[in-house]
């Protein structure tokens, strides 16, 4: 009587969700009562003694065993009662530019067509915005101006960005031939011409980054662009190629 009551008391407990370990304990102590029922009743044993077996501790074995593997039979909420594995934040995932679908998840040497994907790596989402050959504010030689797009998509945590303007992590592009492109440093003109120093970017938030570089040459088939991820926070390298059909170049008249 005293197991089954130990039973009765853990379906008690399951019912009202409170916390399994809870129903557990009582499941195994109801278990090892009736256990030591029949060592108690051993050489009097009588039909009843079995009842009385199968009820409490049969049915503490069977409440433990859901208990410890199948915990959604008896509570649907302890059916969630487990621990969710913490995601790798430094996984590059190519998915479509407006983050709506994945694609594939990239290798090492993988690179990105910037014209028509982007890369989502934990809850930051890179995307080239725009590739033109322009001036800088209008003013001196015309270089080469690749605007990012990078947005926070998660929900909890901010993620700190050093920008270009910052000097850290900085990016690099080279042409087709593997030359790599010079940097155009930008100086006072870096936040005017739209350069990030460090900036928090919230949760469900988005920033714009400029990457100057002087012009490819004219026959460039594509320019390739290295992005470090230690610039969110994250290891690796984000690797987009821009075909030369996606670079504008702007013509002026004299």
């Amino acid at each position: 009587m005293a197991a089954f009551s130990l039973t009765a008391l853990g379906l008690l407990l399951a019912a009202f969700a409170l916390p399994r370990f809870l129903t557990i304990s009582l499941a195994s102590l109801g278990l090892v009562v009736g256990l030591a029922g029949v060592v108690a009743t051993w050489d009097n044993w009588q039909i009843k003694d079995g009842i009385c077996l199968a009820l409490g501790g049969g049915g503490n074995g069977v409440l433990l065993l859901l208990a410890l593997f199948g915990p959604s039979w008896l509570n649907n909420r302890w059916g969630r009662d487990f621990v969710v594995p913490e995601a790798d934040l430094n996984v590059q995932m190519m998915v479509s530019r407006d983050n709506t679908s994945d694609v594939k998840e990239l290798a090492g040497g993988d690179r990105v067509d910037a014209e028509i994907n982007a890369i989502r790596q934990g809850d930051f989402l890179i995307r080239v915005e725009s590739a033109v050959v322009d001036r800088v504010l209008d003013k001196g030689q015309p270089v080469l101006l690749i605007t990012l797009h990078l947005a926070n998509v998660g929900q909890l945590h901010a993620v700190t960005y050093h920008g270009q303007a910052s000097g850290e992590h900085l990016a690099v592009a080279r042409d087709s031939r593997g030359k790599e492109l010079q940097r155009r440093e930008l100086g006072e003109q870096a936040k005017k011409a739209g350069q990030l120093s460090t900036v928090s970017v919230l949760p469900t938030h988005e920033v714009k980054d400029l990457l100057v570089f002087e012009p490819p040459w004219s026959g460039t088939a594509h320019v390739e662009v290295d992005l470090p991820a230690a610039a969110w926070g994250r290891t690796g390298v984000c690797k987009f190629i821009i075909p030369q059909t996606a670079i504008v170049h702007k013509k002026r008249s004299k």
